[in-house]
């Protein structure tokens, strides 16, 4: 039981890195209901199985950790935001910061390249 869930819980960790890929709204969707429903299994079991609970543990610490870390969320907020921004928005953003357009989108790109850099390979 601990290796399928084990397996379970790193398919859950390599959805997670794929769905900062560019993912339809219905595959995103479906990822998440995958995700949670197989969560809620592991949880379920997790119950009567202390060696279980512990892996559980550790995945949730795992998932805060990113979660809570600036280094890599602010990067992953701009290359977002880069990825959905629109012309008359970064204009004025741009004027906001006393930047041209060209700058705003310099610095999302940059933001872009360091996110892009930190994720891991995907595994297929």
């Amino acid at each position: 039981m601990i290796a399928e869930a084990k397996t379970v819980l790193d398919k859950i960790n390599a959805l997670n890195k794929a769905l900062d890929e560019e993912s339809n709204d219905a595959e995103i969707d479906a990822a998440h209901e995958l995700k949670e429903a197989s969560l809620a299994l592991v949880r379920k079991a997790a119950e009567h199985d202390v060696a279980l609970a512990e892996l559980v543990d550790e995945f949730d610490r795992q998932s805060d950790e990113v979660w809570n870390d600036n280094a890599i969320q602010f990067p992953r907020l701009l290359a977002e935001i880069h990825a959905l921004i629109t012309p008359k928005f970064a204009a004025e953003v741009a004027a906001s910061m006393d930047l041209q357009p060209e700058e705003v989108y310099e610095l999302l790109e940059r933001a872009t390249d360091v996110f892009e850099e930190m994720k891991p390979p995907i595994e297929n």
